[in-house]
């Protein structure tokens, strides 16, 4: 018996059913195509880092300034440092001296308005009444308000002094403590230019060699030092210390002639082991020969080998 083909109606929903799963496939290729292609492009694959190794658990340091140190750096620092209190300390001394100007002037106001200032009339009335006027009488009366006056006056300018004598300690100390900053600045000064001019002050022969005569200026070298100290000149009394230790520095002896020739000379000094030290006296002795130009070149040697030996 021959199977039955089948119906239509039997064909009808396979064919319907493949239609839709092919529809159902395009649609789906199509979105996952539209999903492609709006999907932003990938980033390029990095490097894989390398491994990390163990933390450092020190912290890290600043760096540190090179200059710190440097003993230039901070000597340079201190330099402008110390302009800057210099000039600090040199505005209020200015300031200072200029308040106690000032004050002085005003005082000599004072004074000068004072004693050009006519006498007032005196008004008895002020003091007592018309009563005690009569009583008295226009002389007596004027007498004793006179008195009064003069009593008063005197007290008020005795609270007028205890309230500017202050005023004036501290002008006068203010000057004073000017005039001893000027002084150390200027041997501060000195002593950086000439490290030994202390001990070159209290030597005799310096004394002696102030006492001469300049060549140059034709003054008196204690006058010139004097001025120096007075403008607090501490460059030019530096170097006028510089020419008193060129004028005693020891001269090169003279070279002797070689030969056959050679004639010894008298002049030099010869060497002397038994020279003795300087006596009390001795040296000032010598400069004032040396001073008149009576001291030759071998006694000038004699001199200053002797006195560089210890005294007994």
């Amino acid at each position: 018996m021959q199977a039955t083909p089948a119906s239509n109606e039997t064909r009808l929903p396979r064919q319907v059913l493949q239609r839709s799963a092919a529809i159902v496939e395009r649609q789906r290729a199509r979105v996952e195509s539209e999903a492609a292609s709006a999907a932003p492009p990938a980033p390029p694959a990095e490097p894989s880092a390398p491994a990390a190794t163990t933390a450092d658990p020190t912290p890290p340091q600043p760096p540190v300034d090179p200059r710190e140190s440097d003993p230039a750096y901070w000597k340079q620092r201190f330099k402008v440092t110390e302009g800057v209190l210099r000039t600090e300390r040199e505005a209020r001394t200015a300031e200072n001296r200029e308040f106690g100007q000032r004050l002085t002037e005003l005082q000599d106001q004072i004074r000068t308005l004072q004693a050009s200032a006519p006498a007032p009339d005196l008004d008895m009335g002020q003091f007592l009444t018309p009563e005690q006027i009569d009583t008295l009488g226009e002389d007596e009366a004027s007498a004793i308000v006179k008195a009064a006056l003069k009593v008063a006056r005197a007290e008020a300018q005795k609270v007028i002094d205890v309230e500017i004598k202050p005023l004036k300690d501290q002008r006068a100390a203010e000057a004073a403590a000017t005039v001893e900053d000027a002084k150390t600045r200027y041997k501060d000064k000195l002593t950086e230019l000439m490290p030994d001019w202390l001990e070159i002050d209290a030597t005799e022969g310096w004394l002696a060699w102030l006492a001469q005569e300049d060549e140059g200026s034709g003054l008196q070298r204690q006058a010139m030092l004097d001025g120096y100290i007075g403008r607090a000149d501490a460059v030019r009394t530096a170097k006028l210390f510089q020419a008193y230790k060129t004028s005693i520095a020891l001269p090169a002896p003279p070279v002797a002639p070689r030969g056959n020739g050679a004639v010894p000379n008298d002049d030099l000094p010869k060497p002397d082991h038994g020279l003795t030290p300087l006596q009390p006296g001795e040296a000032k002795m010598f400069y004032s020969r040396a001073a008149l130009g009576k001291v030759t070149e071998a006694e000038r040697a004699t001199f200053e080998a002797r006195r560089k030996l210890p005294r007994r």
